[in-house]
């Protein structure tokens, strides 16, 4: 079976680590923001 890689743009990226900080600062740890990374690097 063929994989696709993704490839992200620079404006993905920036709102990426947005979305991970926002959730390391609401949620005073960042397993929340790990958890979204690893889950979404396995595309």
């Amino acid at each position: 079976m063929v994989e696709n890689k993704i490839i992200w743009s620079h404006h993905a990226k920036i709102k990426l680590f947005e979305i991970l900080n926002y959730f390391a600062e609401r949620n005073k740890s960042k397993l929340y923001s790990v958890k979204l990374l690893k889950r979404g690097s396995k595309n």
